[in-house]
């Protein structure tokens, strides 16, 4: 997480995110971080629904809670890096979020090495634009590399040498970039090109309106071979809520292979941590990891719906 000198931390979001209260974000450092933004224009609004609404949902997709994309999980995976345009987003009822990422480790196992995009509502009803890494178990970081909507982002996680990660930030819009080098002990069992919903073990977070995103130039070294998402074998995923509706559809790979997009519908989104409740009292698939971090004690608790896993924390007070 960032420094608490830099942000007041309204909530932390487990797969990927940090909200900020609007009172921190004129400071020199947040500034750095994040991009504040309000509602799409008209135009940009009519232009996401004109592409929402082409979308054909792919066929034999499976369902999860708060992943919608595509998941391969055929190989060993050492890298993994798409690119998108990020979207304008709507806040309809407050505490709408969503995180676009790709990562490597997460379907089979409880490892999962990640970095995107999100954006992140504010108490004003405003949107936070944000780029970030996570490693889990641990919280997701912040990093310095500014993204609005509209911009086209390359993200790329790659593996230099055993357990020794670089994670590449490249905003094809305004040329800039930013470069985090990591140490992680990864299964390789998998890799995600993935629209999230994220959860946040103090607010109860919904998915908001984003409209659609693309995500092209998909790839992945897939036991030592560069594929493509279509060569990768990898699977499509869609969103559904707790009552069974899709939240988010995927469509099919586009015919260069390497291509797809993710839509919102215009279903109701459930907190996630609702869905969990509900899901927990009629199958309980519930892993319990004690451990201690170097500040507090921690209770670790993964949540597995078989494709996507969300890690929620209890600190010790």
């Amino acid at each position: 997480m960032l420094p608490m000198e830099l942000v007041s931390k309204l909530f932390a979001i487990v797969m990927g995110a940090l909200s900020l209260s609007a009172g921190a974000i004129g400071t020199p450092a947040v500034e750095n971080y994040v991009t504040r933004a309000g509602v799409a224009s008209p135009a940009i609004q009519q232009e996401q629904e004109a592409a929402r609404a082409e979308v054909v949902p792919a066929e034999d997709s499976s369902a999860s809670y708060n992943w919608a994309g595509y998941v391969a999980s055929g190989g060993d995976y050492t890298e993994v890096s798409g690119t998108w345009i990020v979207p304008y987003v709507e806040n309809l009822d407050g505490n709408g979020a969503d995180a676009t990422w790709v990562g490597i480790g997460g379907v089979g196992r409880h490892d999962l090495i990640q970095a995107g995009t999100e954006a992140l509502p504010l108490e004003d009803g405003s949107v936070v634009y944000a780029a970030w890494y996570e490693l889990l178990p641990d919280d997701s970081h912040m990093v310095p590399f500014k993204v609005a909507p509209g911009d086209s982002v390359t993200v790329t996680v790659k593996e230099e040498t055993t357990n020794h990660w670089v994670i590449d930030f490249e905003n094809n819009t305004t040329g800039d970039s930013y470069k985090k080098r990591v140490a992680y002990e990864s299964s390789y069992a998998s890799a995600e090109w993935i629209e999230e919903m994220p959860l946040s073990p103090d607010v109860p977070l919904t998915l908001n309106h984003f409209g659609v995103v693309e995500f092209t130039d998909g790839h992945a070294v897939q036991d030592g071979e560069l594929v493509s998402i279509e060569e990768s074998g990898a699977k499509p995923l869609r969103m559904e809520n707790g009552g069974g509706e899709t939240l988010a559809i995927v469509s099919e790979i586009g015919k260069d292979g390497e291509s797809f997009s993710v839509a919102r519908t215009d279903a109701d989104s459930d907190p996630l941590q609702h869905v969990m409740r509900e899901r927990f009292r009629a199958e309980p698939r519930v892993t319990e990891v004690a451990g201690e971090t170097s500040e507090e004690a921690v209770r670790t608790i993964v949540f597995d719906d078989g494709w996507s896993i969300v890690v929620v924390r209890f600190f010790a007070d």
